[in-house]
């Protein structure tokens, strides 16, 4: 027995010690690494690299030279899988790495690949950013300039199936039809286009669609055509567009709506951006929803990070709703709320291909005129407020560069003065996605 605790210790101090030396080994090759590709070493700066990556390091700054290294050897098969990985890493990493598939690219001969590369990292860059003059002169020597061209279309596909316990939002101990199984499918297109040196364009274009199995009633159909004109403007990447949506439940028009809106996203430094929103929505229903025409607006600031592991969103948002609202004889019911949001989103990377999302939203709504309702003494009178919350949590695994398979579970809970309008609420989905 003493044997034993004494080769525990043993084994905790080893690990102990080890720990801190093992690190220092790793940063002490990738420093040396460092050393050896600004002397031209190019063998020896690739044999520091692969030993702090064997040590356990892994960091953006030892793929970005790994990769570099690779290409000063003329591996240029080896350097694309490096700047491949490092560009499915974050976004701030995929403006880097695409420019150097480009110089690849160019370097095998392949002058249409380098200019479609060249023309995804101009775009993406900072306006005026030293990346972003040196695509656009890797571009112009593809004979390929980037003004009056299109930058290229992105998209995607979403498909998942799931269950909802509460596909009526009804109250909590008075559900009739409870829950039931679902399909949810998403498919997004985008187009990019560059009139001039300054100026972007963007259209898009998507399709949503959620099919329950038993509960038709409840089926949805959103399609959805936007566009938007980019510029930057004293420090501001500034978007003015719209969009135009058509909603269908049970396969027959509800809703439609336009909108338009103005955005401006700003860098603040060690990964993180500012951004202000204003939306304006103009709502046009169908005859049995006609309580919900009119107007929404909405106004708020948003922080967003991009480091290494972690994303993140945070966003704030104030919400004012002119309604129709609802008449029904002496009975009256309000749909123009006062909402107050709070929202936070964030996607983690665990290991190399899996990360770890999770997003919770908090609103405060107050309704903008007291209902009239029917009690079990007859009509009452009283505003209606609703504090909602949802929290998610899911996992995301990457097949390739484009293939990931998702699982998801949200919780919801609406708490409402108004029992009718006090419900929870719990989903839980699984699905494949291609961009």
């Amino acid at each position: 027995m003493q044997l034993s605790r004494l080769r525990l210790l043993l084994l905790g101090a080893l690990v102990l010690v080890s720990a801190p030396a093992t690190a220092a080994s790793s940063r002490d090759a990738f420093e040396a690494g460092v050393a050896a590709f600004r002397d031209g070493d190019y063998q020896q700066a690739l044999d520091h690299f692969l030993a702090a990556q064997q040590a356990g390091l892994s960091s953006r700054a030892l793929l970005y030279d790994l990769g570099a290294t690779y290409f000063r050897l003329g591996r240029y098969a080896e350097a694309e899988r490096v700047f491949s990985r490092l560009r499915d890493t974050v976004p701030s990493a995929r403006t880097l790495a695409t420019y150097n598939l480009g110089l690849i690219a160019r370097a095998r001969g392949d002058r249409n690949a380098a200019a479609d590369y060249f023309r995804s990292a101009y775009e993406a860059a900072e306006d005026g950013s030293r990346l972003q003059r040196l695509a656009d002169a890797a571009l112009a020597a593809t004979g390929k300039p980037v003004g009056g061209r299109g930058l290229g279309a992105t998209g995607g596909l979403s498909v998942a199936a799931g269950h909802d316990d509460n596909v009526a939002f009804e109250p909590s101990g008075d559900r009739q039809e409870g829950g039931d199984a679902f399909l949810e499918a998403f498919g997004w297109a985008r187009y990019r286009w560059a009139p001039g040196e300054h100026d972007r364009l963007r259209a898009e274009a998507s399709v949503y669609s959620l099919s329950f199995a038993d509960l038709h009633d409840y089926d949805l159909l959103d399609l959805h055509f936007g566009g938007a004109w980019l510029r930057r403007i004293l420090g501001w990447r500034w978007e003015l567009g719209g969009a135009v949506d058509r909603l269908w439940r049970d396969g027959r028009t509800a809703l439609d709506a336009a909108a338009a809106h103005v955005a401006g996203r700003r860098p603040l430094g060690a990964g993180w951006t500012a951004e202000l929103r204003y939306r304006a929505t103009r709502y046009e229903a169908a005859s049995r929803y006609d309580y919900l025409d009119g107007w929404r607006h909405e106004l708020g600031p948003a922080v967003e990070l991009d480091a290494d592991q972690l994303w993140l969103r945070l966003a704030y948002s104030w919400a004012w709703n002119a309604r129709r609202d609802e008449t029904v004889g002496d009975r009256f019911y309000s749909y123009s709320p006062t909402v107050q949001a709070l929202s936070l989103d964030s996607r983690w990377r665990l290991l190399p291909r899996w990360h770890l999302t999770a997003g919770a939203d908090l609103r405060d709504s107050v309704y903008a005129d007291e209902d009239v309702r029917q009690g079990s003494s007859g009509l009452y009178s009283d505003r209606r407020e609703d504090l909602y919350w949802r929290g998610a949590l899911g996992v995301e695994r990457d097949l390739g560069r484009s293939w990931t398979v998702f699982a998801e579970y949200r919780h919801t809970d609406n708490d409402s003065n108004f029992d009718a309008e006090d419900y929870r609420r719990n989903v839980w989905m699984a699905g494949l996605r291609w961009q």
